[in-house]
């Protein structure tokens, strides 16, 4: 669905911003109390205890086109932070909404964008208690939500050791075929992974294995990777027909998974992590290589653990990045 009209009276203009923000306080429902504690105020009263704070945007023509609908962009701006607050095996809270549009942006539009948020932020108990609006010049729309939660033992990226194993959740690459706005943040299973004890280092897959996995490493170390063991999404081996790539390029490539990668400790047991995890999830969890040192120092941060050498499946997705 095209998110902009050129008949002025379909488009958010026509109504203005107070206006506008008053249907959005509608369109939101339950998910947003009564000020102080909700929209209407300078601030939000914060009623949950937080200790875990993150913002991420979707943008028209970058995150979403007009092949995703208005009600899966919105749930994707809402399920892209809770990836990142699963990765700290945290619980959501409290989000502030900012909108960017152009005036001529369809009305009926944005009215199903904030359904389709409003959907996630119920099933995940997530309130919506403020947020902004501003103008945007020319024809855009670009939507930025900060979100806050809480984890009693948050696990940062740069815990892990060497000698950990590292693994990863369900399958990997091909996310542009839908898996980019049509996933679940494994917010359930990055808690129970902080309560398991032996996670020391996490992160959620957003730019692919090839730059998400070295965030996971101590100075100075490798990881060195099992490749016929990196679960391959049925979507990555459909763009490697398409790509003339191999499908673990589109693993290490592609971005927008939203699975979790992870440090195990090495003197855990990985049987009996994996049997316990298996009576947890029917999700797939799969070891996928160790961490490591190498003799000679270098640049290359991911290698073959049968050869030794550089992995090079691309360098994952960049956002400032000149491309031709």
């Amino acid at each position: 669905m095209h998110p902009f009209t050129t008949e002025a009276d379909k488009a958010i203009g026509a109504i203005g911003e107070a206006e506008l923000i008053g249907r959005i306080r509608s369109w939101l429902g339950p998910c947003t109390p009564a000020a102080p504690y909700g929209m209407g105020d300078d601030c939000a009263v914060l009623q949950k205890k937080s200790n875990l704070s993150a913002i991420d945007p979707v943008i028209y023509g970058k995150h979403f086109d007009d092949s995703v609908s208005p009600q899966d962009a919105g749930a994707k701006l809402l399920k892209r932070n809770l990836s990142d607050i699963a990765a700290m095996g945290g619980k959501p809270n409290d989000a502030l909404l900012a909108l960017t549009p152009s005036a001529n942006l369809r009305l009926d539009w944005i009215e199903q964008f904030i359904g389709g948020l409003r959907e996630v932020a119920e099933r995940y108990g997530v309130t919506i208690i403020g947020g902004d609006v501003a103008e945007a010049p020319g024809e855009a729309f670009i939507a930025h939500l900060t979100i806050t939660g809480f984890a009693e033992k948050p696990i940062p990226r740069r815990g892990a050791k060497t000698g950990d194993t590292l693994w990863v959740t369900g399958s990997l690459g091909g996310s542009i075929i839908g898996k980019h706005y049509n996933f679940e943040p494994r917010l359930r299973e990055g808690q129970w992974l902080a309560d398991h004890g032996s996670v020391r280092g996490m992160i959620d897959l957003t730019d692919g294995l090839s730059k998400d996995l070295p965030q996971l490493l101590p100075d100075g170390a490798v990881a060195l990777l099992n490749l016929d063991q990196i679960p391959l999404s049925y979507e990555a081996h459909s763009m490697a027909q398409k790509s003339n790539q191999v499908p673990l390029y589109h693993a290490f490539s592609d971005g927008e998974d939203y699975e979790l990668a992870f440090a195990l400790a090495a003197e855990a047991e990985p049987e009996a992590f994996l049997k316990a995890w298996k009576n947890e999830f029917e999700l797939p969890l799969t070891c996928i290589g160790q961490i490591s040192t190498v003799s000679e120092m270098s640049d290359d941060r991911l290698l073959n653990s049968e050869t030794q050498k550089a992995i090079s499946f691309g360098n994952g997705y960049e956002h400032l990045f000149i491309r031709p």
